[in-house]
């Protein structure tokens, strides 16, 4: 052999070595054209592609975003080389798939890999059914997991939880409950299978059923940890039981679980829904002297009582001090503040409250803000006001909704504005509602306008 003939064979050697790498490369890049270009000059030069390179081109697509392209990259690959993809081929494909919430394509995927011949392992499965899940699609997830059986892959925790979370979630408890019945004949439930549980029976007012999960939790297993708590504390607290979560505290303690803020928001819930706001702030000094912080949430509790029993200078005082601490207000903590000024006539606070929202990012005024600033105008018959609010709404993409016209409307009406009423009925991009006609039915009639008033169907009343 010839110098020339060695340097030529060489230089075919190092492409056989060198394309599979490039291969991987453009494939991360995410150029589908390059990558099988490259593909199909490697199968005429008689270069090999591993397994191993194909699932990393497999993987560079599908992390560069181009699942189709991956998929279109696997065929190909299939024609061009006598290569048998494995099943971490198909796992890499059907975590892309899932990730993009394309289940029914993981599920075909799925069959085209049990038709050559592949088994699916637990985790193939687990990405699947951990989708459907999240997507609503429980009655295919427990599909799926009876199919697994069938095919000798036995479930573990991975597979259980999320479907007897979603059937919980959902108002199917007792559905989940067999499941669960089922993942501990098989020694495979976790603390997130129980947490599920004791959520779905207390959503469904099973309030002894799901304390009865508990309690075997705490007698036999896996141990509660602070998601249980706060499950059952908010759980409690929302049906008024507020004191048989407080009587839980200690319990937390023996098991070594300390509360956090949403334990302590749960229990302040229940406590001023229950009108004890000061028992509410005695417990925040309990929950400072923990080491436990509130947070605007906690404040945004008490400002709604505060809100909702007209204590509006403290309403003012108390979010001053949510500020002054450095704690961001949400939307709600806003809305909350702005109705308690807006009903208290307090119109000018209201609006330099507003003005705040509007120069945030971060809490933008959606259309319960706009209601209450309306609801505040026509109270004090500022009915141009609120006219060009509802205008200004609408600019800023915020659609105004049947009670923030409704309101107008009701005030129009008392002042005896009647063709004004109107013209903001015939303004309005949805049909008016019953209170809304027996509004103006009541108002035409006091001014003895009866012929306006045929105008309305009796159906629309």
């Amino acid at each position: 052999m010839n110098r020339r003939e060695e340097s030529k064979a060489l230089f075919q050697l190092w492409k056989k070595q060198a394309f599979p790498a490039l291969a991987v490369k453009y494939s991360e890049q995410g150029n589908l054209r390059a990558t099988i270009e490259l593909l199909k000059d490697m199968a005429e030069n008689g270069s090999t592609l591993s397994i191993q390179d194909l699932n990393g081109c497999l993987r560079g697509l599908c992390k560069a975003g181009n699942v189709d392209g991956a998929l279109e990259f696997l065929r190909e690959a299939k024609n061009s080389f006598s290569l048998r993809a494995s099943v971490s081929t198909y796992s890499i494909l059907v975590a892309a798939l899932t990730a993009a919430k394309r289940n029914n394509d993981a599920l075909e995927l799925l069959e085209q890999m049990e038709s050559v011949g592949l088994e699916a392992d637990k985790d193939t499965y687990s990405l699947i059914i951990h989708s459907l899940c999240k997507s609503g699609m429980v009655d295919k997830a427990k599909v799926l997991v009876e199919r697994m059986i069938s095919r000798n892959c036995v479930p573990d925790a991975r597979i259980y939880d999320p479907v007897i979370e979603e059937l919980s979630k959902t108002g199917r408890v007792d559905e989940a409950v067999e499941i669960a019945k089922e993942a501990d004949a098989k020694h495979c439930t976790s603390v997130v299978t129980y947490n599920s549980l004791v959520l779905g029976f207390l959503k469904a007012r099973r309030l002894k059923r799901g304390i009865k999960v508990f309690t075997r939790m705490a007698r036999t297993g896996p141990s509660p940890d602070i998601y249980t708590y706060n499950i059952l504390f908010e759980g409690l607290s929302r049906h008024g039981l507020w004191r048989f979560a407080y009587k839980l505290l200690p319990r937390m303690n023996q098991d070594g679980v300390l509360p956090d803020v949403v334990t302590f928001n749960s229990l302040i819930n229940g406590l001023v829904e229950d009108n004890r706001y000061h028992r509410a702030v005695t417990l925040i000094q309990e929950m400072v002297s923990r080491g436990c912080d509130p947070n605007a949430i906690t404040y945004t509790i008490l400002l709604k009582w505060l809100a909702r029993n007209a204590r509006t200078d403290e309403c003012v005082e108390l979010f001053q001090r949510l500020l002054d601490r450095k704690l961001a207000p949400n939307v709600y903590t806003y809305n909350t503040v702005m109705s308690a000024l807006c009903k208290a006539g307090r119109l000018d606070q209201a609006h330099r409250l507003f003005g705040v929202m509007l120069a945030s990012d971060c809490t933008p005024p959606n259309a319960i803000t706009y209601r209450a600033l309306i609801h505040g105008l026509c109270l004090k018959m500022e009915l141009e006001r609120a006219v060009l609010l509802l205008d200004a709404m609408a600019k800023r993409g915020c659609a105004p909704d049947v009670a923030c016209y409704g309101t107008i409307v009701a005030a129009f009406c008392k002042q005896g504005r009647i063709d004004e009423a109107f013209e903001l009925l015939e303004r309005m991009p949805f049909a008016g509602d019953k209170v809304m006609f027996r509004t103006l039915v009541r108002a035409l009639c006091k001014l003895q306008l009866r012929s306006f008033s045929e105008q309305i169907s009796c159906d629309e009343i």
